[in-house]
């Protein structure tokens, strides 16, 4: 799937730079130099999906397994992630306004204070039972790339087309 992300990705920058060189208006071309970014962020995230895939199976593989209580801090997490995903999924195809941008960096913001609340626990439990060091380190890796794809998805909604006012 990651080289499948990779080529698509290639065929709409090509697409998007061969529409935007063509005789065009100028708000024309900067709508396609938003999309390109658009594109690149989307590129992104499945960079960061493919590290978390990587992650999970490289724990799997070592046998270092997580208990119940971590493993469902991972999955309300993603959870959160997912929130933003779909947020900026619906408005991918309109304008975004003043307050969709509000709800994006209320989102970020919240799954930013998720995570340093998740590595300050995870920290204590390494802290506590350093035979779990390797295990909170992949869970850590884990919960920086769904970090990560918050971040890529908010510049996603700063990217679109804004509504005027």
């Amino acid at each position: 799937m990651e080289e499948e992300s990779n080529e698509i990705t290639s065929e709409l920058y090509d697409f998007l730079i061969h529409y935007s060189s063509d005789h065009v208006s100028n708000e024309t071309r900067q709508e396609a130099t938003r999309y390109l970014r658009v594109i690149a962020e989307l590129e992104e995230i499945c960079d960061c999906c493919h590290r978390i895939t990587n992650r999970a199976a490289k724990r799997y593989r070592k046998n270092r397994f997580i208990n119940k209580e971590i493993e469902d801090d991972i999955v309300q997490f993603g959870e959160n992630v997912e929130r933003f995903i779909d947020f900026y999924q619906s408005r991918i195809q309109s304008k975004v306004s003043a307050a969709d941008m509000e709800v994006a960096i209320d989102l970020e913001d919240m799954i930013n204070e998720k995570r340093r609340k998740l590595r300050k626990r995870s920290v204590n439990r390494m802290t506590n039972n350093s035979a779990e060091v390797h295990s909170e380190l992949i869970y850590i890796e884990i919960v920086n790339n769904f970090e990560r794809i918050a971040n890529h998805s908010k510049n996603i909604i700063q990217s679109l087309p804004k509504e005027t006012t």
